[in-house]
């Protein structure tokens, strides 16, 4: 990843398209008129000079190209919707890291989960389609599996989040939201205190007091931007990817966003549905179903019936070897359908038509004896006779 993170090409200054990257650069403030001793990009310069970009190197002669790294150049691609916080390959660790917290990798060996393969699939989908670019910064249809995991991982947290930013108004400031961060905390534990094991509700407090004591400290003190700001900005650069905050009209590298009526809806739906069985998946279909600014996705799918949907959506995410996952497969489904169905009324139509289909098997996980994997025979799926 460190590599990947680190990679550059040389862009010509002559070239036109390359405009909007330099311009990026120098925003951004990472390249001077003159070259640096340090930083990114150290031993070279760029500047604007009569209409024309000059690119310098370490000596401050001029040349005809500059190398960029190739994430600051997907950054710059108009389509990205906040600039803040590029990748380096510094922050390599802690980008394996937050995979692991959305449980997109598993712990031991950084191998894809079954939602990290759902979620490698619908992107593979959303390229195939054509309905975003290969830069990773620009989401497609992934998007619904991201947010479920963000809910599964960090739902009580974010429905509270999303209560603070519309009770703040249209436009909304990190600063304004970190303020109110131990506030988030407390209601977000009050909520899920008695549904939570034992352990974890005793570290959940821990968290809760130590949040507390920072405010508590902050409010004494002038100071950088500290934990409660950095605990709360990567929350609302994911609301800003999944499209339920704005940066329209603000300049990208802000800390400041613009609340969108789909946060609105969202908080709705988490209110609604709160504390039920497989919440998370449920919120995310439905908001495939209903959030406005996901209609050009859901437009060039091409929804389709029952079973037609479920044999898609298995053959999008069959693994080489062994069943996938039942709720993987029956959200995808959902995403599929040609009708306006919940995630439970498709979990239900999978688990009728297994028991009548002589190719579909279910089978129970590791901990539970009720239905948690799915298999279906390939001559099932039609790629056999």
């Amino acid at each position: 990843m460190k590599d990947d993170l680190d990679s550059s090409r040389s862009l010509d200054v002559e070239d036109g398209s390359n405009d909007g990257t330099f311009r990026y650069l120098v925003q951004k403030g990472l390249i001077g008129e003159r070259p640096r001793v340090e930083g990114r990009y150290r031993g070279y310069g760029l500047k604007k000079s009569c209409d024309r970009w000059v690119a310098l190197d370490r000596h401050g002669k001029e040349i005809g190209s500059l190398p960029v790294h190739e994430t600051d150049i997907w950054m710059s691609d108009p389509a990205v919707p906040s600039t803040v916080g590029v990748p380096t390959p510094e922050v390599a660790t802690e980008i394996l890291g937050l995979a692991r917290q959305l449980r997109l990798l598993t712990k031991p060996t950084n191998a894809l989960s079954s939602a990290g393969y759902l979620v490698q699939s619908l992107r593979q989908l959303s390229v195939i389609e054509g309905l975003t670019e290969r830069n990773p910064f620009i989401i497609g249809i992934e998007r619904v599996a991201l947010l479920r995991q963000l809910l599964e991982t960090d739902g009580p947290v974010t429905r509270e989040l999303l209560r603070c930013i519309v009770e703040l108004g249209q436009t909304v400031s990190r600063d304004q939201v970190a303020d109110q961060y131990p506030v988030i905390v407390r209601r977000a534990l009050e909520e899920i205190g008695s549904r939570i094991p034992r352990a974890i509700l005793a570290e959940a407090i821990k968290h809760r007091k130590l949040i507390e004591r920072t405010a508590a400290k902050a409010s004494t003190s002038r100071r950088a931007p500290g934990v409660l700001e950095h605990r709360v900005s990567p929350r609302l650069e994911w609301l800003v990817d999944l499209g339920y905050l704005s940066k329209d009209g603000i300049r990208k590298n802000t800390f400041e966003y613009r609340v969108m009526p789909e946060a609105v809806q969202l908080l709705s739906d988490l209110d609604a549905r709160f504390g039920e069985k497989e919440m998370e998946s449920s919120v995310a279909s439905g908001q495939w179903r209903s959030n406005p600014s996901w209609n050009h996705f859901r437009e060039r799918i091409g929804p389709m019936p029952f079973p037609e949907s479920l044999l898609k959506a298995y053959k999008l995410l069959r693994r080489r070897v062994g069943p996938s996952s039942l709720r993987d497969v029956t959200l995808l489904t959902a995403l599929l359908s040609e009708h306006d169905v919940s995630f439970g009324e498709v979990h239900k139509d999978i688990i009728d038509y297994a028991a009548k289909a002589p190719g579909v098997s279910l089978s129970g996980g590791r901990y539970s004896r009720d239905p948690q994997n799915i298999h279906i025979a390939e001559t099932e799926l039609g790629l056999t006779q």
